[in-house]
């Protein structure tokens, strides 16, 4: 089949758009192993090597707005597992207080 291959290309008027279309190909997986090897790292090696943030060096305290849903919550129940004290400011005062039970 190589054979094939090497007779083919010479004659085919197309080569530059081949070698372009390789390129491109190449760059897109380059990409992809990069991405997939930084999150691997991001969300599995970072916390067990101990290369987090430490938040209790940026202060004892911590403000959360929007802390009863998506984000906010995330941060804080995240900020209050790394040992911060954490403040949290929303508009329901009824999920606020259910947020503050399930941090603890």
């Amino acid at each position: 089949m190589s054979g094939f291959w090497t007779e083919l290309m010479p004659k085919c008027p197309y080569t530059f758009l081949v070698n372009v279309g390789t390129f491109v190909a190449a760059l897109f997986f380059v990409k992809a192993l990069y991405f997939f090897a930084k999150n691997f790292f991001v969300f599995f090696l970072a916390e067990p090597l101990g290369l987090t943030t430490n938040f209790r060096k940026l202060g004892e305290w911590a403000v959360v707005t929007g802390a009863t849903f998506g984000i906010g919550k995330a941060y804080a129940l995240d900020l209050a597992r790394r040992g911060c004290n954490v403040v949290l400011i929303s508009r329901s005062e009824d999920k606020l207080r259910a947020v503050s039970k399930e941090i603890g």
